[in-house]
């Protein structure tokens, strides 16, 4: 499992300990210094690790393929996982799902809208709805689940958005893409 944007990696480290047999590895990678993270140096390095790096960097995403092609040969499968990510960084999140066809799996659960700044620039393909008084972000996750879409196979992958109750915020929407075969 990669978790991107992952913070202080609770999400990786809350996994590591659910599965703690069968050869996972759990990566958190955030823009954070190692040093915020202290609680990494005292975890298990062969199941799970941390890696502070820009996600919009090029060599990163080199760094990342390389990885999962190691894991994929040694047998296991990757998922990514964005878990609040904010902004463009939700469709950062799915260029790089679409960019390592070996990565079978995303889930991704989208928080901010882009920076209107981000939009000018062109950083982001979304429309805001023109309709006042519309919330834009079902929107958002919308366009955000049609990106994803477009990464997979009609004929033979998964594509889902869920709107998650249980989860305590209005930003409660998952998007759960799965590749059935490699590309």
């Amino acid at each position: 499992m990669i978790d991107l944007c992952s913070g202080k990696g609770i999400t990786s480290a809350l996994a590591s300990a659910l599965f703690p047999h069968g050869g996972n590895h759990f990566l958190s990678i955030d823009k954070m210094n190692a040093h915020t993270v202290p609680h990494y140096f005292f975890l298990d390095e062969e199941r799970i690790s941390y890696m502070s790096r820009d996600i919009f960097n090029k060599r990163m995403l080199g760094q990342l393929q390389d990885l999962v092609q190691k894991h994929t040969n040694e047998g296991r499968t990757t998922i990514l996982v964005g878990m609040h990510c904010c902004g463009i960084l939700s469709e950062r999140v799915i260029e790089i799902f679409e960019s390592i066809p070996e990565i079978r799996g995303i889930v991704l659960s989208p928080c901010c809208l882009p920076k209107s700044h981000e939009l000018k620039k062109e950083l982001s393909q979304f429309t805001p709805p023109t309709q006042k008084g519309e919330d834009p972000f079902p929107s958002w996750c919308r366009h955000l689940k049609r990106r994803v879409e477009t990464t997979l196979s009609k004929d033979t992958d998964h594509v889902r958005m869920y709107n998650d109750l249980e989860m305590h915020t209005q930003k409660n929407y998952m998007i759960v893409g799965t590749r059935k075969c490699l590309l």
